[in-house]
C-alpha cells in the first residue's frame, strides 16, 4: 500500500519520511468564474459552474450525440437536450487552453472541441457555443449556433471524473 500524498503548496510528494520531487505541474482552472464575453455579444444564457478543475486530458471525453454517431450529424437542440445532465466543460476551460496552447491534446487537431458548458447570446439574441480550432501552428476560437446542424467533427468536451 502506498501512503504518499501530493503537497500542492511545494509541488512534492511525501512518502515514508522522504520527499521526492514531482515533475508534474498542476494546472487549475477556475470554472466558477464569470466567462469572457466576446465583443459585440450580449452575454450568456447558461454557464455551468464546474468548480476548480485540475486540467487532466485523461479525464476528458470528446462526446458525440447518438445521432452524430449514427448519421454523422445532429441538430444542436438535440445535442443540447442530451447534454442537460452531463458535465460539459465551460468556456473558461477554452480560454485557459488558448492561453496555454501546449496543453491542448494533439488528437484535437482534426476536430472542433465545443465547450457547451457556456451558452452565449450574440448581438441578435441567437444562442451560440464556442469551440477551438487549429490553423497552421496556432489555436483560435470560433462559435456555432445552437440551432444549427453539427457534424461529427464537432464534439463536446465533457469531464469524466471516473476515467483513469
Amino acid at each position: 500500500m502506498n501512503d504518499s500524498t501530493f503537497d500542492v503548496e511545494n509541488g512534492s510528494e511525501r512518502s515514508s519520511g522522504y520527499v521526492a520531487e514531482n515533475k508534474r505541474t498542476l494546472h487549475i482552472i477556475d470554472c466558477d468564474a464569470e466567462p469572457f464575453i466576446p465583443e459585440g455579444w450580449v452575454g450568456y444564457k447558461n454557464h455551468k459552474k464546474n468548480g476548480q478543475l485540475v486540467w487532466d486530458p485523461s479525464r476528458i471525453t470528446l462526446w458525440l450525440s447518438k445521432s452524430q454517431k449514427e448519421k454523422g450529424e445532429a441538430h444542436g437542440r438535440i445535442i443540447r437536450a442530451e447534454l442537460a445532465d452531463m458535465p460539459a466543460l465551460n468556456a473558461n476551460v477554452l480560454d485557459f487552453l488558448l492561453a496555454h496552447q501546449h496543453l491542448i491534446p494533439e488528437e484535437w487537431e482534426s476536430i472542433y472541441p465545443l465547450f457547451w458548458g457556456t451558452e452565449y447570446r450574440d448581438l441578435f439574441g441567437k444562442l451560440s457555443v464556442r469551440y477551438l480550432y487549429k490553423d497552421r501552428n496556432y489555436w483560435y476560437w470560433s462559435s456555432e449556433y445552437v440551432d444549427g446542424e453539427l457534424n461529427d467533427r464537432r464534439r463536446v468536451v465533457v469531464y469524466n471524473p471516473t476515467s483513469f
